[in-house]
C-alpha cells in the first residue's frame, strides 16, 4: 500500500530550503508557501516533484517548445519579495500558467484584497480557473486575453506582475498602475532577462499625463519563456549544428544576418583562445559579465544547449545548470557576426561560487577579432568593478520624439523598445531614492 506524502511536511522542506539558500527572507511570502498547495496546481505531477525547488513545464506546442508552465520556487519568492504586497491590495497578474502564483498573491492580498489574472490561451486560464476553485481560492478572477492590454475595468492596481519574459514595457501598464504602485517584470535587455522592480516617478496629471518615467528599485537575474502576443518580442533562437546536435541554439535580440551553416562548421573547428587574465565565479559571469556584453557590445548573443547535448555538443558552455537527474540546461554568451562567432568559456566547477579562470575561444573567417574584441569588452567590466544585478538601474521613459532620438544620457544604455526608452547603468553609488 502506497503511503500518503505529508504534504505540509514537503512545502516545510521547501521553505526552509530557501531561507537556508538565502532566497527567501519576508516571513509573509513564507507562510504564503508553506500554505498553498502546488500540487493542486500539477496534477499528475508526484508530490516530491511539486514540492521541489523546479521549474514544472505544463504544456508545449506541436514542436515541442515549452509555452506555459509552473515557475522554479526560488524565482516566485524573490519576485514576491519585490512585489512587496501588503493586505487589501489589487493586483493584476500577466501569464496566470497553473494560478499557482495567483494563489500565492491571493494569500498575501487577504480577503479584503483582490487578485486578477490574465493568460492568452484559453485551455491555460480554464485549467488555473479550476485549479484555483479546488485550492480554495475561487476569488481569484481568471480572464482570457492578451496581458499587453491589462484588465482595465479592475484598474488602478497597486501591483502588477509578469510571470513571462516581456521584451517590452506595454502604455497599458502605467496606464493601469496606481501612482503608487509597483510593477514586478522579467524584462529582456538585449538578450539577457532581469526581473526588474520598477516604480512610477515624476508623473505629470497623474497615469495619464504626457511626461512620466519608472525606475527600479531592485534586479535579480532569471529566466522565463518569452511573452506571446502584442508583448512579442524581435528576438531569435536559431538553432545551430548538425542533426545531431539538437539542443545547441544561438539567441539574438536583433535581426542581423547570421549564417548558421557557416557557423555549424566553425564550431566544429579548432578555435583560437585567448586568457582573459580573470577568474570568475558562477554569479559573476550570470549575474555581471554576461549582462555586461548584452549592454555594451553589439554584437552580444547567448547560446544554450539542452540536456542532451551539453556532453556531444560541438562547444562547451561555461554555465551547466542541475536537474534531478543531471545536467539540464547549458548557457553562454559571446560575440557572434555572420558566420563567426567568439564565445566565453571557463573550466565547470562543483561550487558555483568557486572562481576559475576565463578564456575566450574565436571560431570562423573573424573568430580572431571578434575574440579580441570579447577579451578587451570582459577587462573593461572588470576594470569597472564587475557590476551585477545589486548595482544594475532601470528607468523607462517615453521614446521622446520617436526611436531615433538618441539623447544625451551620459553614463546610461540605450535601449529603445516599441513603446519606451531604456537607460541602463551600473551606477558606482547609491541613487536616491533606490
Amino acid at each position: 500500500m502506497a503511503v500518503k506524502p505529508d504534504l505540509r511536511a514537503l512545502r516545510d522542506t521547501l521553505v526552509a530550503d530557501l531561507v537556508a539558500r538565502d532566497v527567501l527572507h519576508d516571513q509573509r511570502v513564507a507562510d504564503a508557501l508553506t500554505t498553498v498547495p502546488r500540487h493542486l496546481f500539477l496534477p499528475g505531477v508526484p508530490a516530491a516533484e511539486a514540492y521541489a525547488d523546479e521549474a514544472v513545464v505544463t504544456r508545449r506546442d506541436a514542436e515541442g517548445t515549452a509555452t506555459s508552465s509552473s515557475s522554479q520556487p526560488a524565482i516566485m519568492a524573490i519576485m514576491l519579495e519585490q512585489l512587496d504586497v501588503r493586505p487589501g491590495h489589487r493586483v493584476l497578474e500577466i501569464g496566470a500558467g497553473t494560478g499557482y502564483n495567483a494563489a500565492l498573491l491571493a494569500h498575501l492580498v487577504g480577503p479584503t484584497g483582490s487578485v486578477t489574472t490574465i493568460d492568452l490561451q484559453p485551455d491555460v486560464t480554464d485549467a488555473a480557473r479550476d485549479a484555483l476553485v479546488a485550492a480554495g481560492y475561487a476569488r481569484v478572477r481568471v480572464v482570457c486575453g492578451d496581458g499587453a492590454l491589462g484588465v482595465p475595468d479592475d484598474a488602478p492596481y497597486d501591483r502588477m506582475i509578469v510571470t513571462a519574459g516581456a521584451w517590452d514595457l506595454p502604455p497599458a501598464w502605467y496606464e493601469q498602475l496606481a501612482v503608487d504602485g509597483r510593477l514586478v517584470v522579467p524584462l529582456d535587455l538585449r538578450g539577457v532577462m532581469r526581473s526588474i522592480a520598477f516604480e512610477p516617478v515624476d508623473a505629470v496629471g497623474g497615469n495619464a499625463g504626457a511626461r512620466w518615467r519608472w525606475r527600479s528599485r531592485s534586479a535579480h537575474t532569471c529566466g522565463f519563456m518569452p511573452l506571446r502576443g502584442l508583448a512579442a518580442g524581435p528576438g531569435r533562437r536559431l538553432r545551430i549544428g548538425a542533426p545531431e546536435d539538437a539542443g545547441i541554439s544561438l539567441s539574438v535580440d536583433d535581426e542581423r544576418e547570421v549564417d548558421v551553416d557557416v557557423l555549424g562548421e566553425a564550431l566544429t573547428a579548432p578555435p583560437v583562445e585567448i586568457a582573459t587574465g580573470l577568474e570568475l565565479t558562477t554569479p559573476e559571469l550570470v549575474d555581471g559579465l554576461f549582462g555586461w556584453l548584452a549592454l555594451t557590445e553589439p554584437d552580444s548573443c547567448g547560446m544554450y544547449a539542452g540536456a542532451e547535448a551539453i556532453e556531444r555538443g560541438p562547444v562547451e558552455l561555461p554555465v551547466v545548470y542541475d536537474g534531478p537527474s543531471g545536467p539540464s540546461a547549458a548557457m553562454g554568451s559571446g560575440l557572434v557576426a555572420d558566420g563567426s562567432a567568439a564565445l566565453l568559456a571557463r573550466p565547470r566547477t562543483d561550487d558555483r561560487s568557486t572562481a576559475a579562470p576565463l578564456v575566450v575561444r574565436g571560431y570562423g573567417a573573424d573568430g580572431s577579432a571578434l575574440a579580441t574584441r570579447l577579451v578587451t569588452a570582459a577587462r573593461a567590466w572588470d576594470d569597472a568593478g564587475r557590476p551585477g544585478g545589486e548595482r544594475l538601474r532601470v528607468e523607462a521613459l517615453p521614446l521622446p520624439g520617436g526611436a531615433d532620438d538618441t539623447g544625451t544620457y551620459e553614463g546610461k544604455h540605450v535601449v529603445d523598445k516599441r513603446s519606451v526608452r531604456l537607460l541602463v547603468s551600473w551606477p558606482t553609488t547609491e541613487v536616491p531614492g533606490q
